[in-house]
């Protein structure tokens, strides 16, 4: 989670600066990094967290292609913040 807030803070930085081109990049690699979250929750299991942590992880995907779609800022805030709240949530269950 750390490595994909650190790609959604470079790629804010870039369209806050006016680079409209150059986020894709890092928004693509917290793509793939979410994938990589996604890909390894057990949803076969009868386990709530998963199916909830998998469906905030879709909603989060959707919300980074929107945000390098349209150059919004404010939606990688918004997505930013999100992931903190997982990793400040998951530290403490783990």
């Amino acid at each position: 989670m750390d490595r994909a807030l650190e790609r959604i803070a470079l790629a804010r930085d870039q369209m806050a600066n006016g680079w409209s081109c150059e986020p894709a990049g890092p928004v693509h690699a917290a793509l793939h990094l979410l994938k990589e979250l996604r890909g390894s929750l057990d949803l076969r299991g009868a386990d709530p967290y998963a199916a909830n942590l998998d469906d905030l992880c879709d909603y989060l995907s959707r919300q980074l292609a929107a945000a390098s779609l349209h150059n919004q800022v404010a939606t990688l805030d918004e997505v930013s913040h999100l992931l903190q709240a997982i990793r400040s949530a998951w530290s403490m269950y783990v």
